[in-house]
């Protein structure tokens, strides 16, 4: 069994376990539709443009992220608890992890796509890579909002985790263009990129 079969499998196992024990059964859907929408990507990319292994560990990384946040919500997971109180702040930060991570992680997926499947050019590369990542962080705010404001309103402020921080999703969207930038410049030391 390879690398990715294993991931799979465990990521699957840790899903299938977190929906059935989860709090909150329909804010658990809410906030893994974009598992739903991800992970058939995932399956087709390993039949028909597969990625490096170390591809799929960081995509594994960000899902399991995002399933325990997924869990309780965002703004309730207790390693972001543990973070709030660990370094005296005023919110849950696990949200703020998340999505850092997210640009971070996604970087040198998104690297190996391009670079694999069609940019050469360094320059354009970065720009590239740094921009879609950016603009995909973006639009799962947007539609973050668009889920919320469909299914509940009122319900939907739970989804979206603002914490009584209206520039929640401000601050979130420049996380992951923080991760993202992290990401590429990591990738340029380690001599990567």
């Amino acid at each position: 069994m390879n690398v990715e079969k294993i991931l799979f499998a465990v990521f699957t196992g840790l899903w299938l376990v977190l929906w059935y024990i989860t709090p909150n059964s329909f804010n658990w859907y809410l906030e893994n539709i974009v598992i739903f929408l991800a992970l058939p990507l995932v399956i087709l990319s390993y039949f028909t443009f597969r990625l490096s292994s170390f591809s799929y560990a960081l995509i594994f990384i960000l899902a399991v992220f995002h399933i325990f946040g997924a869990y309780n919500t965002y703004a309730a997971s207790p390693w972001g608890d543990w973070l709030k109180y660990a370094l005296d702040l005023e919110r849950n930060q696990y949200d703020r992890v998340v999505h850092f991570l997210y640009g971070l992680i996604m970087a040198p997926v998104a690297f190996e796509i391009f670079s694999k499947y069609g940019q050469k050019k360094k320059l354009i590369l970065f720009i590239t890579v740094f921009s879609v990542v950016v603009s995909v962080g973006a639009l799962y705010e947007i539609g973050e909002y668009v889920v919320a404001q469909i299914v509940n309103p009122q319900a939907g402020l739970n989804f979206l985790g603002f914490q009584g921080d209206i520039w929640d999703t401000q601050k979130d969207m420049a996380l992951q263009l923080v991760g993202a930038l992290a990401g590429l410049v990591l990738m340029f030391v380690l001599g990567i990129f």
